[in-house]
């Protein structure tokens, strides 16, 4: 059983979408915000919607897959903590594997070493604490990531 639906909510010509943009006074300033149809809510400036979350986030820089969450307002800190606890690891796993190729190239020399060990291939990763690092001194806004000399990586988003 079904019950009738009125016919002002099943989109009638009296419905109105609510406007793109709103002017609003902060501190004797009129600022614009405008209106995000998928949150249903006028955004705060500097406020962007992030479709992989599929939420607004203020101050959004990208959607980082890794995390699985946008880097932003409230998390930049956190985010910066988290690359750089990973650089600190690169940097000790890369101690270490210089210790185990100096220990082991003293018994079989260091040519044999070298092609019996997995320590000859170059670690990218260490190079990915610059990305964050441009993010957290350059604030040039949203998508400094792509616009960042010191960034070795494209925008991937």
């Amino acid at each position: 059983m079904s019950l009738p639906v009125p016919a002002d909510s099943m989109g009638s010509s009296t419905y109105r979408p609510p406007a793109r943009t709103m002017e609003v006074v902060i501190n004797k300033y009129v600022v614009k915000l405008k209106y995000c149809y998928t949150c249903k809510m006028f955004r705060p400036p500097r406020t962007s919607h992030c479709s992989v979350c599929d939420n607004c986030v203020e101050r959004f820089d990208h959607h980082c897959p890794w995390v699985g969450n946008c880097v932003g307002k409230r998390n930049y800190r956190y985010f910066y903590a988290f690359i750089l606890s990973l650089s600190f690891l690169t940097a000790f796993i890369f101690a270490c594997v210089v210790t185990h190729l100096t220990l082991r190239s003293q018994r079989d020399g260091f040519l044999a070493t070298l092609k019996t060990t997995p320590a000859r291939y170059p670690s990218a990763g260490s190079s990915c604490s610059g990305c964050p690092a441009a993010l957290i001194t350059d604030r040039e806004g949203p998508g400094a990531l792509g616009r960042s000399p010191s960034c070795p990586f494209p925008r991937l988003i």
